[in-house]
């Protein structure tokens, strides 16, 4: 069985536009603010980023994603967005191990023409910050999307043959056992 890698780069709360009541992407990244609008010097922090897990990453045989956590990818403006999947599909060319590119955002960022952008650019998996499948705990967390929003992208991510995680949490404002099993299913 091959071996996963993550190669992880942390876009810091960059394109998302919400304040979840649970959410601190500074304090549980330890940067200090998003990366805004990803100049030089970030690029070249996550460049270095990604030549340093190269190095040091068991190459036989394994299976590696670069993978932007932290922030809404698909909420990032769309020049930004491409900007950081042109750097990551350089590194798949010059490096084999690197075979897929993964993305994490919310179901509210995610549309048709985002997820066509997605596949031309080699993302082959989208972490889905669902949290809950209830609109009442999805209002009291500040979430900013329905339950709704969530079947939509859900349906369009794997309409698409994009590998679908999802992300959800437990013992959310006004969740219960009830509601926290009905999301999981």
């Amino acid at each position: 069985m091959k071996k996963h890698y993550n190669i992880p780069i942390f876009i810091t709360h960059s394109g998302c536009q919400n304040e979840c009541v649970f959410c601190n992407q500074k304090l549980i990244t330890g940067e200090p603010e998003s990366f805004g609008e990803f100049g030089d010097k970030k690029i070249k922090e996550i460049k270095e980023t990604i030549e340093k897990f190269i190095g040091i990453i068991d190459k036989n045989p394994v299976n590696t994603e670069i993978a932007f956590f932290g922030g809404s990818f698909t909420g990032l403006k769309k020049e930004q967005l491409i900007k950081l999947l042109k750097i990551a599909g350089e590194y798949m060319e010059k490096y084999r191990i690197i075979e897929a590119i993964r993305v994490s955002t919310r179901p509210d960022y995610i549309s048709p023409e985002i997820v066509d952008i997605l596949l031309q650019h080699k993302v082959k998996s989208i972490e889905l910050g669902i949290q809950s499948m209830s609109d009442e705990i999805l209002a009291a967390c500040k979430r900013g999307h329905r339950a709704q929003d969530t079947k939509k992208a859900c349906a369009i991510i794997k309409s698409a043959g994009i590998k679908l995680t999802a992300q959800i949490m437990l013992g959310l404002p006004k969740s219960s056992r009830e509601t926290d099993i009905q999301t999981a299913e």
